[in-house]
């Protein structure tokens, strides 16, 4: 069983904390965040889970192997 020590829970806190707020955001008035705050959500939702174990490939690093798998 994984489990999450202080520091990761506290991180995974703020983290949590700050997405809520990003996609809370409404500054243009369209019930949409605006267009840095959901990039700025995004970042945070990856590191989100990356703490709870989610692994994540670079495209470009992607595209590179299936390139060299093809040959």
């Amino acid at each position: 069983m994984n489990t999450l020590n202080k520091k990761e829970i506290k991180r995974l806190v703020k983290l949590g904390r700050a997405i809520a707020m990003d996609l809370g955001c409404d500054g243009n008035d369209t019930a949409l965040p605006c267009r840095s705050c959901r990039f700025e959500a995004i970042k945070n939702m990856k590191e989100y889970l990356e703490i709870n174990g989610y692994r994540f490939m670079d495209f470009e690093r992607y595209e590179t192997l299936m390139a060299e798998e093809v040959k």
